[in-house]
């Protein structure tokens, strides 16, 4: 299947879902079902990632249809280019800089092979066994392993970006609407890192091998430079009394990868020149041969290449494997994409007379658009959990119906907020169930009363209950009014309740306001 997702759509995602915070309900319906009805009948009927994608399409333009203005998303994509160029290009400064160094040769101390070795060769072949064995893990199911470099990668990520929005959101060379992006962004980065961990460890993880890439086209640069410059001498010395036999069978290992096609004598030194280029404190280099000293140059060359370069230019594959894969396995099952795949995916019922005095729906919705959708304005299947106080003595047809008008179809209800002990059991109670995709929890809450501890606490522990993606909905009602029904909560009531439910980090945890 076709990758249709890319980490500048998801950026955008998020920006654009976070500007329908304060807007009423009917408005967000009115404009996702318009951009439904435009969307070609294979997106329509399609999986729902697909139609997300198109709605996305529809904002951007929306917001972003001048060329001269760019999305977040494609602020973040250039933010990041821009730090993949500089972070190549430092690595390249820093591997010349190291090799250049490293290879100073005064012409009475050879370099030594073995120190070459440790800090260029062996500490990469170290990385290499160690991402080897994480992957092993991994497919044998065993994730432990990488979660704290996934965990230190995101907290760079959070660094940098909080960072960043603090350097440029003040700045008064930008334009008002990019300013707002900025501070937009803020958010964005902070609410989202649980959901994109796996997703963000990927761009961080390229970063790391742009610059290790360069560090080794550096040094491979300053190693030739150095070699057809100057005349260096290159010998071996250890306190530990390696043997000739021992450091000659650790380079025809390391010079397998080329030794099948790379001339004998380039592939590696022999054991003659290996003994020959063995430096000896109290000897001095004098007695040793020019031919020996100089064998191990085409070595220590190749395996810049293979184990520095090479190497890095297969971990840069893996990463962009591993982006893809990441965007694959991303399930657009949260709370708010549920809301807006349901406003557009359930007709418009509002309808207006026409002069003969029959009535015709808005916005171009036919009849057999309405009928067509029918099963969609049945509702996302839900549990619905009513005060104790609401319930008494009152009919629920009322609360029925306004859960209807926001999208939900009642499976059951039951009663909470009835006491410290009622509501543990309650919680006891959905623990016990199962919960097929496609089900959640929506709740009923008086905007009046004060999100206090207590409320908090509940959620907390139904969360737990349900497991970490079962979706909650928050019903955000104000006091009814005579005819009327449910009417819209305050600003300040919805103001605190907003700041509170940010609190609990709950991605599958949404407001709903009336």
């Amino acid at each position: 299947m076709k990758q249709i997702w890319t980490y500048t759509d998801l950026i955008d995602l998020e920006y654009c879902l976070s500007l329908d915070d304060d807007s009423l309900q009917s408005d967000l319906h009115e404009r996702d079902r318009e951009i439904f009805l435009r969307a070609p009948e294979d997106i329509r009927e399609g999986a729902q990632e697909h139609l997300v994608h198109h709605w996305l399409r529809g904002r951007r333009r929306r917001l972003f249809g001048d060329d001269s203005e760019k999305s977040p998303g494609q602020v973040s994509a250039d933010a990041f280019r821009a730090l993949a160029y500089l972070a190549g290009a430092a690595g390249i400064v820093l591997g010349w800089i190291a090799g250049y160094s490293f290879l100073a040769y005064s012409g009475t101390t050879p370099v030594n092979v073995l120190n070459f070795l440790f800090i260029f060769v062996f500490s990469q072949l170290l990385v290499m066994t160690g991402i080897i064995i994480t992957v092993a893990l991994r497919i044998a199911g065993y994730s432990a392993l990488p979660a704290p470099v996934i965990s230190l990668y995101a907290l760079i990520a959070s660094r940098i970006g909080s960072r960043l929005v603090r350097a440029a959101a003040p700045a008064t060379h930008l334009p008002a609407k990019q300013r707002m992006v900025w501070g937009q962004l803020s958010g964005i980065w902070k609410k989202q890192q649980v959901r994109y961990r796996q997703a963000a460890y990927w761009p961080l993880f390229a970063l790391s091998q742009y610059m290790m890439t360069g560090f080794n086209f550096g040094l491979l640069s300053a190693t030739v430079y150095r070699l057809l410059t100057s005349d260096i001498a290159f010998g071996w010395q250890s306190t530990v009394q390696f043997s000739v036999e021992f450091i000659h069978k650790t380079v025809t290992l390391l010079a397998l990868p080329w030794s099948w096609f790379v001339p004998a004598h380039y592939a590696g030194p022999s054991a003659a020149e290996i003994e020959g280029s063995r430096i000896i404190l109290k000897d001095g280099i004098y007695h040793l041969a020019t031919g020996d000293l100089v064998s191990w140059w085409p070595f220590l060359v190749l395996c810049i290449i293979v184990y520095g370069l090479c190497f890095r230019g297969v971990l840069l594959l893996v990463g962009r494997i591993g982006r893809k894969r990441a965007l694959r396995a991303l399930r657009f099952n949260t709370p708010a994409l549920i809301q807006l795949v349901q406003r557009m995916r359930s007709p418009l019922i509002t309808s207006q007379a026409k002069a003969g005095g029959s009535e015709r729906p808005e916005h171009g919705e036919t009849a057999e658009a309405i009928a067509g959708d029918a099963q969609n304005r049945s509702g996302y299947p839900a549990l619905l959990l009513i005060p104790e106080e609401m319930t008494d003595g009152g009919d629920s047809g009322e609360i029925l119906a306004h859960v209807g008008r926001r999208g939900f179809k009642a499976l059951e209800q039951k009663p909470f907020m009835a006491g410290h002990d009622n509501d543990r059991d309650t919680i006891a109670e959905l623990a016990a169930r199962s919960w097929p995709p496609g089900t959640g929890v929506a709740a009923i809450m008086e905007s009046w009363m004060p999100p206090i501890n207590e409320t908090l606490l509940f959620f907390k522990e139904l969360r737990t209950a349900l497991g970490p993606d079962v979706p909650i909905w928050l019903i955000l009602v104000g006091q009814p009014a005579a005819g009327t029904g449910f009417t819209p909560p305050t600003k300040v009531d919805r103001f605190a309740w907003q700041s509170k439910i940010a609190e609990l980090g709950d991605l599958y945890l949404d407001l709903i306001e009336s």
